[in-house]
């Protein structure tokens, strides 16, 4: 390591500002000419047993995780096997969205540029039942929120399509490609689940601090597919020491060890700025800020001019971990900076006060200017939870007893999401984790995703039957709130039960023939006229495919045989009695 000038004492400023911060770990490298420069830690990786943050300490480095994603593109690029400027469709026909100009003109470029359309949708990944395999499938079913190329909209789903994609074209898992094409050349110990990160002895506990209540984030307790689930958008844990060889490889150009594991050209690609006001956050923060320009969004890392130099960069929030990386091509610099707690902007403050001194320019206070936005986040998060309740309009109650409510719903983008009761309470549950559900107003539910720290409404809808038939959910801010259709009961496509249904009725005077069609499809025939199949709904209750105005609704007797229908349509209702031979 070569030490410069402009780091001297740098250790206890490091220290000052983790204690400022009340941050548990802070870990970070910086790199100069192609050289270590500085690399520290401060802090404990481990509140409970007392152990110190190394710089061999790994933790999960989140969406720092997409520059190796659009890296593992250029690599397929330079193979010959992808091009960045046709459209994905025809290169592979199974990716599909659903408006049909993004669908059919999407690029590499515009999927990781985040330019589809597509907002975030980000609840689709946090089912611990997908895998990033199963992105296609959901993709042409979540509805986009902008226009095809006109609005940077960050959306994690298009990284873990790119990731499957990957994997499609190149015949190879995902993981091992990185092993293979990005890890092992370049001498990382990075990993891509956390079960691997687990089996290093000096990896970190993960932190969360929710309106100054800190808790650790269990990640022995992450199901192996949950943790594979971002895989292209944020799965990669790492250490500093990684990071370093990370962004030298960037800094040289896809040189690494003297070997030109890829083209500038197509290196540089990742860098080239896309999608302009990407990244705009900081004027927020400080309004008229002069610092800070032209924030865009190049293919997996950020850009802008930073005090007049063009840096390059991204920012990674996991559960209970931040990353931040910064380069500067032009100047030789490299800064990666860790701290295993979640969403707290310390990374960038202290990547920030490096570059600066790096540059010899006039220190800025960043801290200053960030830590009392972060209290004030949090002051706003506890404030809020407390006056939640001011918008409810109170004494209601819902419209139906708890148990009515319990069932599975379905969407085509989301899968499936179910309403069980356990102890006379409404739960949530999402792939295998189950959250809270509490009474709002009428038929408005509050839901509440702990563990993402998450939550909104969700509204059940009855149709005239007196059946819960959908309800809505807030998911996905950007788009209207998603419909999730009641699953019929799964005994009324029981061949058993559809069998005690079969046979002759008369209704109307007519002899009518409920026929089973093929496993389990319920036909309702009569003589003259077209056959209607009939779709369950729940209890004993169908209703034809082809029409919404009628109901057909059977009735049970005490020994089990099903010898009645009724017909229920338009104010009307008729019943159907079986004919006995």
């Amino acid at each position: 390591m070569t030490e410069i000038a402009e780091l001297k004492g740098f250790d206890a400023e490091l220290e000052k500002l983790r204690t400022h911060w009340d941050a548990p770990g802070i870990a970070c490298v910086v790199l100069k000419d192609n050289e270590i420069a500085y690399s520290h830690a401060v802090g404990l990786r481990d509140i409970k047993k007392n152990l110190p943050m190394t710089p061999q300490t790994i933790q999960p480095i989140g969406s720092c995780s997409k520059s190796f994603t659009s890296t593992a593109v250029a690599l397929l690029v330079e193979d010959g096997k992808l091009d960045w400027d046709t459209p994905i469709h025809k290169m592979f026909p199974k990716f599909e969205l659903k408006e049909p100009i993004a669908s059919a003109k999407t690029t590499l470029i515009d999927m990781l540029s985040h330019r589809t359309g597509l907002p975030r949708h980000d609840i689709v990944w946090l089912n611990d039942e997908f895998t990033y395999d199963m992105v296609f499938e959901y993709l042409p079913h979540l509805d986009l929120s902008r226009d095809f190329r006109t609005t940077f909209q960050y959306c994690n789903l298009m990284y873990i399509a790119a990731a499957a994609l990957v994997e499609e074209i190149s015949g190879m898992n995902y993981r091992d490609f990185l092993k293979k094409r990005i890890f092992k050349p370049l001498k990382l110990g990075a990993n891509s689940t956390l079960q691997e990160m687990l089996k290093n002895d000096d990896h970190t506990k993960g932190y969360h601090d929710v309106a100054g209540v800190r808790t650790e984030v269990k990640y022995d307790a992450v199901s192996e597919a949950e943790s594979i689930a971002a895989t292209g958008a944020g799965s990669i844990n790492a250490g500093t020491a990684d990071l370093a060889k990370w962004l030298r490889f960037h800094l040289n150009k896809g040189n690494a060890e003297g070997k030109q594991l890829l083209s500038p050209e197509n290196l540089k690609r990742t860098h080239i700025p896309v999608t302009m006001g990407g990244y705009s956050a900081i004027d927020q923060v400080i309004p008229g800020q002069k610092w800070i320009k032209q924030g865009a969004y190049a293919l997996g890392w950020q850009t802008d001019v930073y005090r007049g130099f063009s840096r390059i960069m991204h920012g990674g929030n996991t559960e209970g971990s931040s990353t931040q990386l910064y380069f500067i091509p032009d100047e030789g610099i490299g800064v990666g900076v860790m701290v295993n707690e979640y969403g707290i902007p310390l990374t960038g403050v202290v990547a920030s006060i490096i570059v600066d001194r790096l540059l010899k320019l006039d220190p800025v206070d960043w801290s200053d200017y960030f830590k009392p936005i972060f209290d004030a986040r949090k002051k706003a998060y506890r404030e809020s939870k407390e006056k939640e309740e001011e918008l409810k309009v109170t004494d209601t109650k819902p419209t139906h007893p708890l148990e009515e409510y319990v069932g599975n719903y379905h969407n085509p983008g989301y899968g499936i999401l179910t309403i069980l009761s356990e102890e006379d309470e409404l739960k949530l549950k999402y792939g295998s984790q189950k959250f809270p559900v509490t009474h709002y107003h009428y038929d408005t539910f509050q839901y509440n995703l702990e563990r993402y720290d998450f939550g909104d409404t969700l509204t059940f809808f009855t149709e005239s039957s007196g059946d819960i038939e959908s309800l809505t959910i807030r998911l996905e801010m950007q788009v209207p709130p998603i419909k999730f259709a009641r699953l019929p009961d799964d005994h009324l496509k029981d061949p058993a039960f559809l069998s005690k249904i079969e046979g002759k009725y008369e209704y109307y005077g007519k002899t009518v023939e409920m026929i089973i069609k093929g496993e389990n499809t319920l036909v309702f025939a009569v003589v003259g006229a077209p056959q209607m199949e009939l779709v369950p709904v729940r209890g004993m209750r169908f209703k034809p495919k082809a029409s919404s105005s009628m109901t057909i609704t059977f009735q049970q007797e005490e020994n089990g045989e099903i010898n009645r229908f009724m017909v229920s349509e338009f104010g009307t209702t008729v019943p159907g009695e079986r004919i006995k031979s």
